[in-house]
Parts: structure tokens; sequence; C-alpha cells
């Protein structure tokens, strides 16, 4: 009888020790699990951030490939642009001298002829 109650007193120790580990697996599994949406969460976040990293990079390959190949700063860039219409306005200034010579040679020619 008296091992029988010995029995039984480390079966109800042994018992309340085990839901003491159940309780404190549990609240170990709820971190796990916690921790695993965060780390989903987190993820998600960088595969946006790594996304939007790569549309930025595609759009400054792009911007570098019609400069020329070289980055150039946002003067340079000015530089260029002011470099291009200076450009066209002097191909524009050759025409219309082009043009005026042509009309000075019709001019002197016109009243010789008459």
């Amino acid at each position: 009888m008296l091992e029988t109650e010995q029995v039984r007193s480390q079966i109800g120790s042994m018992e309340k020790r085990k839901a003491e580990l159940e309780a404190e697996m549990k609240a170990k599994d709820d971190i796990v699990a916690k921790s695993q949406a965060e780390i989903k969460r987190r993820n998600v976040e960088i595969k946006r951030k790594q996304d939007h990293l790569q549309q930025l990079s595609s759009e400054l390959d792009k911007l570098i490939a019609s400069a020329g190949g070289a980055e150039l700063g946002p003067l340079e860039i000015q530089i260029n642009a002011l470099q291009k219409s200076i450009d066209a306005e002097n191909a524009n200034i050759a025409d219309l001298q082009h043009a005026w010579l042509r009309d000075q040679g019709e001019l002197v020619t016109s009243p010789a002829a008459r």
C-alpha cells in the first residue's frame, strides 16, 4: 500500500511536470509561429523591395544607354541637351543663309535679265 501511494505520488508529480512542460512547449510553439509569420512578412517585403530595385536598375541602364553609355550628372545632361539645341539652331541658320544667298542671287540676276 505504501508503494502504491509512492507510485501514485510519483505519477501525480510526473503529470504535473508533464503539464508544465506541455505549457512551456505551447508557449515556445507560439513564439515559433509568430517568428515564422514575421519571417514570411519580411520575405514578402524583401521581395517587393528587390523588384523595385530591379525596376530602378533597369531605368538607370536605359538612361545610361541613352546618354551614350556614360553616367552623367544633371548638369552634364543639361549641357548635352543645350548642345543638341545649339547644333539644331546652327543647322537652321545654315539653311536660312543658303536660302538668303539663293534669293540674293535671284535678285541680282532678275534686274540683269530685264
